[in-house]
Protein backbone atom coordinates (compact mmCIF):
# COMPACT_ATOMS: atom_id res chain seq x y z
CA UNK A 1 0.00 0.00 0.00
CA UNK A 2 1.23 3.56 -1.24
CA UNK A 3 0.78 6.26 1.37
CA UNK A 4 1.74 8.94 -1.50
CA UNK A 5 0.62 8.99 -5.09
CA UNK A 6 3.35 8.41 -7.61
CA UNK A 7 2.85 11.67 -8.70
CA UNK A 8 2.92 13.61 -5.10
CA UNK A 9 4.51 16.91 -5.34
CA UNK A 10 5.30 19.16 -1.70
CA UNK A 11 5.79 22.96 -1.46
CA UNK A 12 7.07 24.19 1.26
CA UNK A 13 6.77 28.40 2.53
CA UNK A 14 10.81 28.31 2.33
CA UNK A 15 13.24 30.48 2.09
CA UNK A 16 13.75 31.67 -1.17
CA UNK A 17 17.18 30.18 -0.67
CA UNK A 18 16.11 26.87 -0.06
CA UNK A 19 13.15 26.42 -1.76
CA UNK A 20 15.10 24.59 -4.72
CA UNK A 21 16.40 22.21 -2.19
CA UNK A 22 12.74 20.89 -1.28
CA UNK A 23 10.16 22.30 -3.89
CA UNK A 24 11.82 19.66 -6.54
CA UNK A 25 10.46 16.95 -3.86
CA UNK A 26 7.81 14.22 -5.97
CA UNK A 27 7.25 10.87 -5.72
CA UNK A 28 7.10 8.68 -2.29
CA UNK A 29 10.90 8.11 -3.33
CA UNK A 30 11.55 11.71 -3.06
CA UNK A 31 10.07 12.43 -0.04
CA UNK A 32 11.94 9.32 1.87
CA UNK A 33 14.74 10.89 0.63
CA UNK A 34 14.48 14.31 2.12
CA UNK A 35 13.28 12.92 5.18
CA UNK A 36 16.55 10.61 5.90
CA UNK A 37 18.24 13.60 4.38
CA UNK A 38 16.86 15.68 7.11
CA UNK A 39 17.14 13.19 9.84
CA UNK A 40 20.67 12.10 9.36
CA UNK A 41 21.25 16.17 9.69
CA UNK A 42 19.60 16.90 13.14
CA UNK A 43 20.16 13.63 14.91
CA UNK A 44 17.72 13.62 18.00
CA UNK A 45 15.49 16.51 16.90
CA UNK A 46 12.06 15.26 18.48
CA UNK A 47 8.82 17.02 17.58
CA UNK A 48 5.41 17.35 20.05
CA UNK A 49 1.97 18.40 19.96
CA UNK A 50 1.85 21.79 21.49
CA UNK A 51 -2.22 22.57 22.34
CA UNK A 52 -4.75 20.53 21.48
CA UNK A 53 -5.27 19.27 18.03
CA UNK A 54 -8.64 20.61 15.55
CA UNK A 55 -10.35 17.39 14.05
CA UNK A 56 -12.80 18.40 11.50
CA UNK A 57 -14.25 14.50 10.58
CA UNK A 58 -16.47 16.38 7.71
CA UNK A 59 -13.50 17.76 6.09
CA UNK A 60 -11.18 14.48 6.93
CA UNK A 61 -8.48 17.11 8.03
CA UNK A 62 -6.47 17.29 11.45
CA UNK A 63 -4.49 20.74 12.35
CA UNK A 64 -1.77 21.28 15.53
CA UNK A 65 0.72 22.73 16.43
CA UNK A 66 4.26 21.40 17.12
Amino acid sequence: MNFLAPDFRIRFGNDPDRAADTDTVHGPQGLVDLVTDFRAATPGLRYAVDGTTLVDPGLGRVSSCW
